[in-house]
C-alpha cells in the first residue's frame, strides 16, 4: 500500500535472486534473475559498488559520530550526479531519476559501510529505502527459500 513501510528481504544465489515484499508477493517469495546493475549491485560489496559511483558524487559532508547497532561509525551526506552514473544504472531508469540524489551513508572505523539511507521521489512517487550491515568477517550461510514458499506472482506488478 502506498506510505506503508514494509521491509524487503532478499536473496541472491547463483544467478537467481528470491524477493520477499510481505504484502505484495503475498508474504511469499518471488523468484526474478539476478541480472542487471541493481542486482549486481546487491549481490556485491557494497564498497564496489559506492566505489563505481565515485565519477558521479558531487559533495560528500561529514554529520558525525553515531551508533549503528552498537558499532562506532561516522555519517556522511552524499550527493551524486545522476547523468554522471552512465553504465552504472539502467539507462531507462536512470532517465527517470532527478538530476541529482542525495543519501545517508555510515561508516565503521574500519571503512564498511553500516547503513545507508535514501529517500527518493521518481515521477511522484516517494521511495524510503534503510540498509544496515552487521557480522563483516562473519561465516555466513545463505539458504534459497522453499518452494512452497515461492509465488509466481511478480513483485513489480
Amino acid at each position: 500500500s502506498p506510505g506503508v513501510a514494509a521491509p524487503v528481504q532478499t536473496v541472491v544465489i547463483d544467478s537467481v535472486q528470491d524477493i520477499n515484499m510481505g504484502e505484495r508477493t503475498g508474504n511469499l517469495w518471488a523468484k526474478m534473475p539476478a541480472t542487471g546493475d541493481l542486482n549486481s549491485a546487491i549481490a556485491s560489496d557494497p564498497r564496489e559498488q559506492l566505489r563505481s559511483f565515485e565519477t558521479a558524487i558531487t559533495e560528500v559532508t561529514e554529520v558525525g559520530k553515531d551508533d549503528i547497532n552498537g558499532m562506532n561509525a561516522t555519517q556522511y551526506t552524499v550527493t551524486v550526479e545522476t547523468a554522471k552514473m552512465t553504465g552504472q544504472v539502467d539507462p531507462a531508469a536512470a532517465a527517470a531519476l532527478p538530476p541529482f540524489v542525495t543519501y545517508d551513508l555510515w561508516l565503521d572505523d574500519e571503512g564498511h559501510t553500516v547503513k545507508m539511507v535514501m529517500n527518493l521521489t521518481v515521477e511522484g512517487v516517494v521511495t524510503s529505502s534503510t540498509v544496515t550491515f552487521a557480522d563483516f568477517g562473519e561465516p555466513v550461510t545463505i539458504v534459497a527459500p522453499p518452494a512452497d514458499q515461492i509465488t509466481e506472482q511478480s513483485p513489480l506488478g
